[in-house]
């Protein structure tokens, strides 16, 4: 999932359907052949995660009669799956080939199968489309199911369907049972057993005569009445078309196969498999290439997939190292929101009167507390110290009143001189080894509105200076 399919080398095409197509490949690295199924996708994002949710569903599953999913690759719109590689042939090739199947194969057949509806049903899951198509025969004679396209968690609402596997409450819209997989299994019995589907009319479903079930089995040549009474009776239970006359669980439909099985022959599918598998599949697409995005991942998705992987299979330890290293960048933009902006030291203005001057019309604190409020107007975001709205050394961060210290960074200082009727105001700005200073006479009379006025031009002259 990390490297994308860079380490797959494609062999050539197995076939495709409605989902898409399916390859044949080697995997250089483990030197395996493996299947790679790569969907079509019509580029919206449900169609994307509905493949997805197909991987998810097989690797819930763990039986031998189930295909091994290795990897899921999905990059942009296109989504790939590989699985493993079973040499041999599907049911629907032997069918081909055979026409139908003895009755001791064709139980066999559904035993496998009823193994795999048992590690489905420990998963919670509905396959929804058991077909020969579906159904592979190894070279040893092992059943395995495959194709979980269509699966669906038992309770959610069909989404697609096949007509070869269809059960009545499926094509009335109920959602989803195991019982309906018990439906397909009497479907395909009915296949293997007479080389035909039960319910087909000139190659067409019948939906009614498949809504009411089957009613009789043709009888079979070559078999002694109990064991074609067993087999009847079985066939007609899978095949009811109320799903509480069918077999109730996966125990019971396996000791059912067990007792139908116990008056036939010994099966040899091991024998009828290996002529499947004659020689390797006709691999009629030459030089095929997979989507460059698929092959190898962006950067960006590579880390994605290796902290998933990381995390699934980290110690408590190693995802809280991966909530920390995630939750950091938040703090820090955090604490920098938080944080105050440039500290400005105020301290109290110096007043020098001569001695015949009188005093102007603000004192040395009246001073202060104007050019507070004056530095505050010009520039929200200068915190100032010693005077004004925050006259301690703290800043208030939130409304709850918790304070923070603030180390002033930046100092503005004010000097009056008068004599002689004149007063000189002296404004200097200090950073660090940086000073500007400006100056501005009035007169000593000056009302408090003109001494703001011109303490007001004074800073402007400077706030660029403070804010940089």
């Amino acid at each position: 999932m990390i490297r994308g399919l860079s380490q797959y080398r494609v062999l050539g095409r197995l076939g495709h359907g409605g989902q898409g197509e399916v390859y044949l490949a080697l995997d250089t690295r483990l030197k395996r052949r493996v299947c790679i199924k790569l969907y079509y996708l019509s580029g919206s994002m449900a169609a994307r995660r509905r493949a997805v949710l197909e991987a998810r569903h097989l690797m819930l599953v763990e039986s031998p009669q189930t295909v091994t999913i290795y990897d899921v690759v999905s990059a942009g719109g296109s989504v790939a799956l590989v699985f493993q590689y079973i040499p041999g042939c599907t049911l629907e090739e032997l069918l081909a080939l055979e026409g139908r199947l003895s009755p001791e194969n064709a139980m066999a057949v559904l035993t496998d199968l009823a193994a795999a509806l048992a590690a489905l049903r420990q998963s919670g899951l509905v396959h929804g489309d058991i077909k020969p198509a579906n159904v592979l025969i190894d070279v040893q004679g092992r059943t395995v199911l495959t194709d979980f396209g269509s699966s669906l968690l038992a309770g959610e609402q069909w989404s697609s369907y096949s007509h070869e596997s269809i059960s009545p409450e499926q094509s009335r819209g109920e959602p989803a049972v195991l019982l309906s997989d018990f439906y397909a299994l009497g479907l395909l019995m009915y296949r293997m057993l007479y080389g035909e589907h039960p319910f087909y009319d000139g190659g067409a479903l019948d939906v009614r005569r498949m809504r009411g079930g089957l009613e009789a089995a043709p009888v079979l040549a070559d078999l002694s009445p109990l064991a074609m009474q067993s087999i009847e009776k079985l066939l007609l239970s899978l095949l009811a078309s109320r799903s509480d006359a069918r077999p109730q669980s996966t125990f019971d439909l396996r000791e059912r196969l067990r007792e139908v099985r116990s008056r036939l022959p010994a099966p040899n599918l091991a024998e009828i498999a290996p002529q499947m598998k004659l020689q390797e599949p006709a691999l009629g697409v030459a030089n095929v290439r997979l989507p460059r995005k698929l092959v190898r991942l962006p950067v960006w998705q590579q880390g994605q997939a290796w902290l998933f992987s990381y995390w699934s299979r980290g110690s408590l330890g190693a995802r809280g190292l991966i909530v920390a290293v995630g939750l950091a960048p938040i703090a820090l933009v955090t604490l920098a929101w938080l944080a105050p902006g440039p500290c400005l030291a105020l301290p109290m203005p110096q007043i020098n009167i001569g001695a015949n001057a009188r005093m102007t019309a603000m004192n040395e604190r009246d001073l202060r507390v104007l050019l507070s409020t004056l530095v505050k107007e010009a520039s929200e975001d200068i915190v100032v110290l010693g005077a004004g709205p925050a006259d301690d050394s703290y800043y208030t961060a939130t409304p709850a009143g918790l304070h923070n210290s603030c180390i002033p960074q930046q100092s503005l200082s004010l000097r009056v001189d008068c004599e002689a009727g004149r007063c000189l105001l002296q404004l200097r700005s200090e950073k660090g080894a940086l000073s500007q200073e400006g100056q501005l006479s009035v007169s000593q009379t000056a009302s408090v509105l003109q001494l703001k006025q011109s303490l007001s031009q004074l800073l402007r002259e400077q706030i660029g200076f403070l804010r940089s």
